[in-house]
């Protein structure tokens, strides 16, 4: 065939084949120009220019008004009008994102943590379901503008907790439930912070979810005439006395009990001041049917030895606690309206304030201060729960004080019969 083709058809097809390998190369060098102009694009998307070089940022804050980056606490409460099942909810700002544990109860109570990059204007909210180990489903999302979040200024120190916000989620322009979630730029204790520490509680070491009902209960008795805020506690008993009054509100909600055959009822558990004649004044866990009716058990707070997670159940806690009889007995309950976590939590920190502050109200009582006389604030020494056990008999008493020195290493090591009521 090469024959039949002429001398200047040859000579064509050679001059041809240089201009077509040049087009090839000059296709193949504009797509790897087009890829590393990705690839910086992503790098420069990625790096906070505006941290890394102060002066970026400093620049961008005084001509555009930008916000410098913080850290905002989030507490992700419930979401209502979607069916349950197992789900999350994911919050992206800029590039950075966190997200929830997963919950098949429409409840989280769950406190998370995100770095808002300087610049970053909404912040990017996502429900989505459970499909397996490593796959999710967007159900609905939502964008938040940031700079409408609060109502102080956001570089302010003393930003002002939005309680109870409801962010309306949708999906392809329908309405598909509604985000309860509180913000926060410091701690959800907000200014009870040093309210809270003047009455001997440390605040850095208390969860957000249970700071945000401390918070709540702060405000439920600054509203009541009985309990006056205005000053510090006058002497260390006064603040003992505040501080678990104030405990007692956070360790104060619905539950449901673990009943035969694995039935369950709801109930309602209420810390209380129980003043007896009998055995003296004392404080108590009330089990009652409601907020309202009165208690069908009571256990005196010092007669509980054990708080801990059930490991056979996700959302269930166990209470141990010693009854008249020198019995060790147990209530499974389920939380209702926080986590299971938030209740071990509140009420260990009750149970240790109780015990810690009853011993330093003995040494107070031996030791007098430097003047020579004693200025305690008591109006009822027995109200810090010292005759809890007076009726109970020394060998009781020693059986419960050696389970309770084991209080706060969580789990018991042995198991005892479970009676639910």
């Amino acid at each position: 065939m090469l024959s039949k083709l002429s001398s200047s058809e040859i000579r064509q097809a050679n001059d041809d084949a240089p201009g077509l390998f040049n087009l090839v190369l000059r296709a193949a060098l504009i797509c790897v120009v087009i890829y590393v102009a990705y690839l910086l694009w992503r790098v420069f998307k990625r790096t906070r220019w505006r941290e890394s070089c102060p002066w970026i940022g400093k620049l961008f804050q005084a001509l555009l008004g930008e916000t410098a980056g913080f850290k905002l606490h989030m507490l992700v409460h419930k979401v209502k009008d979607v069916h349950p099942r197992a789900m999350l909810v994911a919050i992206k700002a800029a590039s950075e994102t966190v997200q929830t544990g997963e919950s098949d109860t429409n409840m989280w109570q769950e406190e998370v943590t995100i770095v808002v990059p300087q610049g970053t204007k909404k912040l990017a909210m996502s429900l989505m379901s459970v499909r397996n180990a490593r796959a999710y489903d967007v159900i609905s999302k939502a964008q938040v503008d940031i700079t409408d979040l609060f109502k102080d200024n956001m570089s302010g120190e003393n930003v002002e907790l939005i309680a109870e916000r409801w962010i309306q989620l949708t999906s392809g322009g329908k309405s598909i439930g509604s985000l309860q979630v509180s913000f926060s730029k410091n701690h959800f204790l907000a200014d009870k912070k040093k309210m809270l520490e003047d009455r001997g509680l440390d605040t850095d070491r208390i969860s957000g979810p249970l700071g945000k009902l401390l918070a709540d209960s702060t405000n439920t008795l600054q509203r009541s005439d009985s309990f006056q805020f205005g000053q510090p506690p006058t002497s260390a008993d006064e603040a003992l006395r505040q501080k678990l009054q104030l405990l007692a509100g956070a360790i104060t909600g619905p539950v449901q009990i673990t009943k035969h055959f694995g039935r369950e009822k709801d109930k309602h558990l209420r810390a209380f001041l129980d003043r007896s004649a009998t055995t003296g004044t004392k404080w108590c866990m009330a089990v009652s049917d409601n907020a309202r009716s009165s208690a069908t058990k009571v256990i005196p707070m010092l007669q509980i030895t054990a708080v801990y997670p059930d490991t056979a159940k996700p959302h269930y806690f166990i209470i141990r606690y010693a009854d008249l009889d020198g019995q060790r007995k147990e209530m499974i309950l389920k939380r209702v309206d926080r986590e299971r976590e938030t209740w071990i939590e509140g009420l260990k920190l009750f149970i240790r304030e109780l015990r810690t502050g009853i011993e330093q109200h003995r040494q107070r009582k031996k030791a007098p201060p430097k003047d020579g006389s004693f200025s305690d604030g008591m109006t009822e020494p027995s109200s810090l729960d010292t005759t809890s056990f007076a009726s109970l008999g020394e060998s009781f008493l020693r059986q419960v004080e050696s389970e309770v020195q084991g209080f706060h290493d969580g789990e018991p090591s042995s198991s005892a019969d479970r009676h639910g009521q």
